[in-house]
């Protein structure tokens, strides 16, 4: 029982942390200028970002604190867009990279890899991500689509196959916390993702894969990027139950030019 909710529990993160590289309306298809009001995209300089996890009630897990620069690299063509590559670095090493442009200074979107550590690439293609609209969007599809028969690379037999539709909702503003003494007003969009489908494991496991997860993004207009927050939440799946940790990223400080 304890390898089946350590499996799961891999399982589950994996497939939501997927789901952020991938958008129903296909590849853009758009050539704007990089940087607006809520996202302004430096040339040069670094930003640090407070990372820590979440349990129960959105608290914060002692011990789990990390700090992160970002930076920003050279403009380009990436996946059909211009764009231009966001790295994560921690105790010196890359941690992530996430792709961004902007589309006629109103809307923000991400593109960031799907393959990750112990896990086989997803079998969804790898697209861009609308995470933010500052014109009159109030809602959008973000994905709509199927995952089929993906398999744990570190347990070969298991599999899983779901429906996976994420939807975005611009909320209002919110004053939130940064750079340990000061609050700036930010506009937020939430994320609903909802699975739905099945994990099997040779003939000894058939188990429905049925629950929802929230995320939430905040920018603030000549900033950008202020909060990310994944909430907490218990999954079940058939008579296993565990916690899926949430997860928040803070803006601390920035130095731009």
């Amino acid at each position: 029982m304890q390898k089946l909710n350590s499996v799961f529990a891999c399982l589950i993160t994996m497939i939501i942390f997927s789901t952020m590289s991938c958008n129903d309306d296909g590849p853009l298809s758009i050539d704007p200028p990089l940087g607006n009001d809520f996202y302004p995209v430096p040339t040069d300089g670094y930003s640090i970002i407070r990372s820590v996890n979440l349990g129960e009630n959105n608290n914060e897990i002692a011990g789990s604190e990390r700090l992160d620069s970002l930076v920003w690299g050279k403009p380009g063509t990436i996946f059909g867009a211009s764009g231009r590559p966001e790295f994560s670095f921690h105790a010196d090493s890359t941690i992530d990279t996430n792709y961004i442009s902007n589309a006629d200074n109103k809307a923000h979107w991400l593109a960031v890899p799907i393959a990750l550590d112990g896990f086989a690439t997803t079998n969804l293609q790898q697209r861009w991500v609308k995470v933010g609209d500052f014109g009159g969007a109030t809602s959008w599809t973000v994905l709509d689509d199927t995952v089929r028969n993906m398999r744990i690379i570190n347990d070969t037999n298991i599999f899983y196959t779901a429906r996976v539709t994420k939807t975005a909702v611009k909320g209002g503003l919110e004053g939130i916390s940064y750079d340990t003494d000061k609050t700036i007003q930010a506009q937020k969009f939430t994320f609903t993702t909802h699975f739905s489908g099945i994990v099997t494991k040779d003939s000894t496991l058939s188990e429905p894969l049925e629950f929802t997860t929230e995320e939430h993004i905040y920018f603030a207009q000549n900033t950008g990027f202020v909060q990310y927050i994944r909430d907490f939440k218990n999954v079940e799946i058939g008579p296993v139950e565990f916690p899926l940790y949430g997860f928040k990223r803070t803006l601390m400080r920035t130095s731009v030019k």
